[in-house]
């Protein structure tokens, strides 16, 4: 029985995505803490782990001067998701939008997805077809617009701050 709700339409698009050209999910919930904590209750009903791109990426580009960092990421980025699992999952990914890094972070997440099936929990929001991260204004401000790729909003709707609801945006 296919789960309802968030996770339903999580799961739903998943599957979509297996068969896409870029096998990449974002879920977009701008509340970091329900963000992670859907994110982790549904890598266990997956059984994999999450990935946090934060800590994982900068430990390997910490010790790197500013060049080899540019010219690096897409490598060690590739380096940290070389493991053996259906689904990927990754949250905190804001690394991906520092500016010296000097990348476009939802094309990178394409890229990496063309051969793993990726579900990204997005740090921003979804409002009129444009996938956004920051605000304007701000140095790694991103806004996508109507991007093709599969997009899974959640909302908070419960004092308890667990997601209940979503929509497929393909």
């Amino acid at each position: 029985m296919m789960p309802t709700g968030l996770q339903g339409k999580i799961s739903e698009a998943i599957g979509i995505a297996k068969n896409q050209y870029y096998k990449l999910v974002i879920f977009v919930e701008n509340d970091e803490k329900n963000r992670t904590k859907f994110i982790s209750d549904l890598a266990g009903s997956y059984g994999v782990d999450v990935i946090n791109l934060n800590i994982h990426l900068c430990a390997r580009l910490l010790e790197k001067s500013a060049r080899e960092r540019v010219s690096l990421l897409l490598e060690e980025f590739r380096n940290i998701l070389d493991i053996d699992a259906p689904l990927i999952i990754l949250n905190h990914c804001e690394v991906l939008f520092d500016n010296a890094l000097k990348n476009d972070p939802l094309k990178l997440l394409e890229n990496i997805s063309r051969n793993k099936t990726l579900l990204v929990a997005w740090p921003g929001s979804y409002r009129g077809g444009n996938l956004i991260y920051a605000t304007p204004g701000h140095p790694e401000y991103r806004n996508y617009e109507n991007p093709e790729i599969l997009i899974v909003t959640g909302h908070d709707t419960s004092e308890d701050h667990t997601t209940t609801e979503g929509n497929l945006h393909p």
